[in-house]
């Protein structure tokens, strides 16, 4: 799984490094994501604003332009980060326009796609994934969330009420993870270390600074 995660990183590094050029009949890093298509030996695949994912039993086909979050942003563009051999699923970025944009988590065994917010970040025995999204503008999710691995199946979430930056640092074993966590309370921007530990079976309990004056 450290191969993996070494792997996902380094795709979404380079296609960050292209986001932004999308001209219709342009090759494969035109559109940010060649570098990770080349890397999936086969598994994935683009032509234009088509990228096409070796399925089970069909072909998964996700294009440019149609959306499956949203009926009236046809802006969404999907670019191709990963595939997961051991699980058998396909992450890729979705963008839906500036100001929002999920993770697909797609099963090559039906095509079945999950939206979830951000980069996972596995736990070491894989059996959990946490995901931190820091934002200050309005999104569909800002906080911390835990995820079963299989399904994937979210099993616990926060939302801050008030401005609380969180940010991933790294799992200390299987059952807790260390977060960074950046509050603004009385005209006080602070940064402070939080911490998400399981209690007993999915059972999670936020440990961190206030969000807020008391």
């Amino acid at each position: 799984m450290l191969g993996f995660r070494r792997a996902l990183f380094g795709a979404l590094s380079v296609y960050l490094s292209f986001i932004g050029v999308t001209a219709a009949g342009q090759g494969e890093a035109e559109f940010g994501d060649g570098s990770a298509i080349a890397s999936s030996q086969g598994m994935a695949s683009r032509k234009g604003s088509e990228l096409t994912l070796a399925g089970n039993h069909n072909p998964i086909v996700l294009v440019d332009g149609h959306c499956l979050k949203t009926t009236e942003d046809h802006q969404c563009k999907y670019r191709f980060v990963q595939y997961e051999p051991n699980r058998k699923f396909y992450l890729v970025h979705a963008y839906y326009d500036l100001e929002f944009d999920s993770f697909l988590w797609i099963r090559k065994s039906d095509g079945n796609i999950s939206f979830i917010p951000d980069l996972p970040h596995f736990s070491p025995n894989e059996m959990h994934f946490v995901i931190a999204r820091s934002c200050e503008a309005q999104g569909d999710f800002c906080g911390v969330q835990i995820w079963n691995s299989d399904g994937p199946k979210e099993v616990w979430e926060h939302r801050p009420a008030n401005y609380a930056l969180y940010a991933f640092a790294q799992w200390t074993g299987d059952k807790k993870v260390d977060l960074h966590v950046t509050t603004w309370i009385e005209h006080q921007l602070k940064e402070n270390p939080a911490t998400i530990s399981e209690s007993s079976g999915d059972h999670w309990e936020l440990s961190g600074p206030i969000e807020k004056a008391e």
